[in-house]
């Protein structure tokens, strides 16, 4: 994949083009740079990410976390599509309206859906970039309001189709295209009923230093930006060799 196969960002939207690391024995993990840093997330908020040139240095975490237990830590409560039996979780931290996040979940996943069936699951977590996405966050707590009724991964699928012209307006109406009950829909997005998780999300991912959407934990292993389904696959392959080495 080249940058000429990406979506055109926004002016503000954050480019990538991606490096070669070693953060896995075996695996040459791809990692995002961006050419421009995310602005400001909220002065009020009192933090700022600024200008950020990625390395290879691993996300820091609470020093009471073992590696092998990276995975369900970070899996925390949020929605999960996949067998509790995989082999892989794919951990994501996206934003709905983040381009790349689309072009992941439109490109990439379904091909890994067909290859190995079974053998992974998906964990989707929000990350809004709230000072770049002025949707994401109303868009993250509509999914979760859906989820509610048991359709989180059909309206997750709905909102990135629909990612242009997300709009409190359209939240309900794809609510409605899905048969959810629009009246307990608006309720749980007027009172803002899942505004704390979304939040507590964010917060983790800040913990971690993450800077930008799509960032994947695949079994523990930190894989940001979008690389091909080809260096996604090998990835997979990697990890599947170790763990069937470690049995």
């Amino acid at each position: 994949m080249t940058d000429s196969d990406l979506p055109e960002p926004l002016p503000e939207e954050v480019s990538a083009r991606t490096e070669k690391t070693g953060d896995l024995p075996g695996i040459k993990l791809l990692k995002l740079i961006p050419y421009l840093g995310i602005l400001l997330i909220g002065l009020v908020s009192g933090y700022f990410l600024g200008v950020n040139q990625r390395s290879s240095t691993p996300a820091s975490k609470p020093e009471n976390i073992e590696e092998n237990s990276l995975t369900q830590y970070l899996m925390d409560d949020d929605p999960i599509l996949g067998s509790e039996d995989a082999l892989i979780t794919i951990i994501e931290f996206g934003d709905y309206e983040c381009p790349f996040c689309k072009q992941w979940h439109e490109e990439i996943w379904p091909q890994l859906q067909t290859t190995y069936p079974q053998m992974i699951r998906l964990v989707y977590r929000d990350f809004p970039l709230v000072g770049l996405h002025e949707n994401a966050v109303p868009a993250a707590e509509a999914a979760n309001c859906a989820g509610a009724q048991g359709k989180y991964w059909e309206y997750h699928d709905l909102l990135f189709q629909n990612q242009s012209s997300l709009s409190e307006e359209q939240y309900t109406v794809l609510a409605g295209e899905l048969g959810l009950s629009i009246s307990e829909f608006t309720t749980c997005l007027t009172n803002q009923t899942y505004a704390t998780e979304v939040e507590a999300d964010f917060q983790e991912a800040i913990t971690f230093g993450l800077t930008g959407t799509p960032t994947f934990f695949i079994n523990g292993y930190r894989v940001e930006g979008v690389p091909s389904i080809d260096d996604f696959q090998g990835i997979i392959e990697n990890i599947l060799a170790l763990e069937a080495q470690n049995q």
